[in-house]
């Protein structure tokens, strides 16, 4: 199971079948994904069939427009 949160960064969970963090999974379960000074925001998430997670979503660049930002 993946869970997802949104604080200006990509930021993702994986827990295990029991509900617990994976801890073997980022750093004691969670990964970031940082764009540079640009906010960004999860608006999807997916998994791939080889476990593999994929973020999509977007970022407000320095010209203050949207860009689409994907991370695995």
């Amino acid at each position: 199971m993946v869970g997802v949160y949104s604080n200006d960064n990509f930021t993702v969970a994986r827990f295990n079948t029991d509900g617990t963090l994976d801890s073997t999974f980022g750093s004691n379960g969670w990964s970031t994904t940082t764009f540079p000074n640009a906010p960004s925001y999860v608006k999807d998430v997916k998994v791939q069939a080889d476990g593999k997670i994929v973020l999509g979503g977007f970022l407000i660049n320095n010209q203050n427009t949207f860009e689409m930002a994907p991370a695995r």
